[in-house]
């Protein structure tokens, strides 16, 4: 695969965004197909932007991080961004505890948790790709957290900040 992750090689930057579209044969494809659109059905629930920014950065961070780092292989095919999803979708669940992050999360456990299994070291190369995909997921998520409760805590103080100013302005009239 000549558009694949080729860790620390010039020919191996290409690799960082088409490495994922790109397998090595009809099974590779058949059986990443299937995880890839119930996990990327469970990414859209979460809004097509954070899908679209999740899939985008999931891409290009691990993509970068297998070719800093990863085995002298070359890397290709969706198992990195299928672990991505599922990374993201768990750790929504974790950080954000709604009731249908908790339905997606147990349903995304249930189903492709044995994923989880492939960033246990063994000798293929696919393991680095999937173990940088589920941390810079849930890290991620971890993010998108942070931002909207700074949102939030900013948002109440400006508020409070407008109230406290429009009494004290209009006790002055």
């Amino acid at each position: 695969a000549i558009l694949g992750i080729r860790p620390r090689t010039l020919f191996g930057l290409p690799g960082i965004v088409f490495a994922p579209w790109i397998h090595g044969s009809f099974n590779h494809i058949f059986y990443n197909s299937i995880p890839l659109f119930v996990l990327f059905i469970f990414m859209m629930t979460l809004g097509s932007w954070t899908c679209l920014c999740a899939t985008v950065t999931i891409i290009l961070a691990s993509g970068m991080l297998t070719w800093l780092f990863g085995r002298h292989a070359t890397h290709i095919g969706a198992s990195g961004l299928i672990m991505g999803y599922l990374g993201y979708v768990l750790a929504e669940y974790i950080f954000h505890k709604t009731a249908g992050s908790l339905v997606i999360g147990a349903v995304a456990v249930y189903y492709f948790g044995t994923s989880l299994l492939s960033i246990l070291p063994t000798d293929e190369a696919i393991m680095v790709t999937n173990l940088f995909e589920i941390l810079y997921s849930v890290f991620s998520s971890f993010l998108s957290l942070s931002a909207s409760v700074l949102a939030s805590s900013l948002s109440s103080c400006l508020e409070n900040f407008a109230k406290t100013f429009l009494n004290s302005s209009n006790a002055l009239c």
